[in-house]
C-alpha cells in the first residue's frame, strides 16, 4: 500500500525563490505544487493542501486576512501556514501574531526550511 505524501502549496511571487523553494522540498520527497496567485493557492489547498508556504509580500489580501479565511474555513482549518518575511525579528514576530503558524527569514537556508516544515507537518 502506497503511503500518501504530504502536499505543500508554495505562494511565491519571485520565480527564483520558487524554484528553489519547490527544488529544496521536492528533493525530500514532499508533493509540492507552486503557484503565483492566492486564487491558485487557495482553491489547491480545498482540494487537499496539508501546508501553506507563503510570501508575506505577495498577499493582497493581507497576509492576515489569507490566514484567517485558511484557518477560518472548515475545508482549509488544519493546513499550517509558515509565512516567508523579511530579516527582521520583528518581521517574524508580527507572523506569528496574526496567526501564522511559523514564520523564517529572507534569506532561507534549506535545511532550515525543511526541518520547519517538517515540525510543522507532525504537529
Amino acid at each position: 500500500m502506497e503511503q500518501r505524501r504530504e502536499k505543500i502549496i508554495i505562494l511565491e511571487s519571485d520565480a527564483s525563490a520558487r524554484a528553489q523553494l519547490t527544488q529544496s522540498l521536492g528533493e525530500t520527497g514532499y508533493d509540492v505544487q507552486a503557484v503565483t496567485t492566492l486564487a491558485e493557492g487557495m482553491e489547491l489547498a480545498r482540494q487537499s493542501g496539508d501546508l501553506l508556504l507563503l510570501d508575506a509580500g505577495a498577499c493582497s489580501p493581507t497576509a492576515q486576512e489569507v490566514i484567517a479565511s485558511v484557518h477560518g474555513s472548515e475545508a482549509t482549518e488544519g493546513i499550517r501556514i509558515i509565512l516567508l518575511v523579511g530579516p527582521t525579528v520583528a518581521e517574524r514576530t508580527s507572523a506569528l501574531d496574526i496567526g501564522a503558524d511559523d514564520a523564517i527569514s529572507r534569506p532561507w537556508d534549506p535545511s532550515e526550511l525543511v526541518a520547519r516544515v517538517r515540525a510543522q507537518l507532525h504537529v
